[in-house]
């Protein structure tokens, strides 16, 4: 860590001049989006992001959330706002938020809590690691990462998720569920997103699968420091945790349907 940050602050990189558009669902969320937005955009400036932007995906929060970033928004240029029409899930949320971020001419897509669980002083980090790799994901479960203020109920279920995965997936990633990640447009591009129609664990599962299994893609793990929310309540379910059991098994025994879609070198910008 130390290391990686020496570099970030040795010379302006050429990942911190990318496009970064920052990802984040939300689903009453207002108590925590106006204290992380302003803090994100913090790190933007003092990190000497030139063209770097935050899209809130809000599934039509009942508790006002967009109309907190509406409020941010007069304050913050390059925050936006893509507003649905009600709750389809973060599989959905996170598919509408890439395509949009592709429009955008994003080259660095985040993905990104918005309890705060996710510190966005790791931010910086991320978008270095992508210097010498296709996805970076921040992970709990190589040296120096950890989890602040889980349960014994929610750290059985996030070992078992990974465990499981190991054991039939064999995928080289340590933390599979990890909601926290930067990835180059380049391979998003060649994922048909509109046939991922999983969500949660599931969702985090299955875009890993192609990004490492399909795609190739070279992927960094770096160690975050996870802390539970201290403001509303986790969407985790137990529909989660059964969507995500079989989503394993699916792949493993017929893989995903996602459609890969071939390029030709001029068309990866």
């Amino acid at each position: 860590m130390k290391m990686i940050g020496k570099e970030v602050n040795q010379k302006e990189s050429t990942a911190s001049t990318s496009r970064i558009v920052i990802c984040i669902p939300t689903y009453n969320e207002r108590e925590n989006i106006k204290n992380l937005i302003p803090a994100i955009f913090d790190i933007f400036k003092s990190s000497g992001f030139k063209d770097a932007h935050v899209l809130v995906i809000d599934d039509n929060s009942p508790d006002g959330t967009a109309d907190e970033v509406k409020r941010l928004q007069q304050h913050h240029g390059n925050l936006h706002l893509l507003l649905r029409e009600r709750k389809e899930g973060l599989g959905r949320a996170y598919v509408a938020g890439f395509r949009r971020a592709l429009s955008m001419k994003a080259e660095i897509i985040f993905e990104m809590d918005a309890d705060f669980s996710h510190d966005p002083r790791m931010i910086p980090y991320f978008v270095k690691s992508l210097e010498r790799a296709d996805l970076c994901v921040g992970s709990r479960r190589v040296k120096g990462g950890k989890v602040v203020n889980w349960g014994l109920h929610r750290q059985l279920i996030s070992a078992g998720a990974n465990l499981l995965t190991h054991m039939v997936l064999r995928l080289k990633t340590r933390d599979v569920t990890s909601g926290f990640r930067a990835v180059r447009a380049t391979h998003l591009k060649r994922i048909y997103l509109e046939a991922l129609q999983t969500n949660g664990y599931a969702f985090q599962i299955e875009l890993l699968y192609l990004l490492e299994r399909k795609l190739n893609a070279k992927i960094v793990e770096l160690p975050i420091i996870f802390v539970d929310r201290q403001k509303g309540k986790s969407k985790l379910g137990v529909k989660s945790i059964l969507e995500f059991i079989l989503e394993v098994f699916r792949l493993f025994f017929v893989g995903s349907p996602v459609p890969i879609i071939e390029m030709d070198d001029g068309d990866t910008n």
